[in-house]
């Protein structure tokens, strides 16, 4: 389940997941993993995969970035390994924004240790958000920032792959 953030439907998605379940049908969840709160957990218990986001590992370039603080964010990641789900996180590279090698270091220090992390994807920035934010009138704050090249995308793999097991690259 994917698309704008399926968690604030989880109620709904508890239903549909477990009857997906008694089919057989494996489960997965895109998610910004913002909220983890009992109806998360429930819907957690029959989720077979999580894809949770990692923004910035930087508190304040998260809240920078998003608005928001990162803690819900590590704690639902915490939550995982916890509960030994299996997880992938996905980092979006941004170049200006999320590329600095400081917190790349930071970010796969963090993830270091947790043994049900499948893999950490980095996805390349990419400015189809620009069409959406444009089509409900809002600015597009990203306007002159431009798409990360190869080489920066194996650049922040190469930091990454020091201290995290899988790391993949979407070219």
């Amino acid at each position: 389940m994917s698309g704008w953030e399926p968690l604030l439907q989880t109620k709904w998605l508890i239903s549909f997941f477990t009857k997906l379940k008694k089919l057989w049908i494996h489960t997965a969840l895109d998610t910004n993993a913002s909220i983890l709160n009992d109806d998360v957990k429930k819907l957690l218990e029959v989720t077979d995969l999580v894809l949770p986001d990692i923004k910035h590992i930087n508190n304040a370039w998260h809240e920078r970035i998003t608005g928001d603080s990162n803690e819900e964010v590590l704690k639902f990641i915490n939550y995982l390994e916890e509960t030994w789900k299996q997880f992938r996180v996905r980092y979006v590279l941004v170049p200006g924004y999320t590329d600095q090698l400081e917190y790349l270091t930071k970010m796969g220090k963090y993830l270091t240790n947790f043994k049900f992390l499948q893999r950490l994807e980095i996805l390349p920035y990419h400015t189809l958000w620009k069409y959406k934010r444009e089509s409900l009138g809002r600015d597009y704050e990203l306007e002159d920032v431009k798409l990360p090249t190869k080489e920066e995308l194996m650049k922040a793999k190469k930091v990454l792959d020091k201290y995290v097991k899988n790391v993949y690259v979407r070219i």
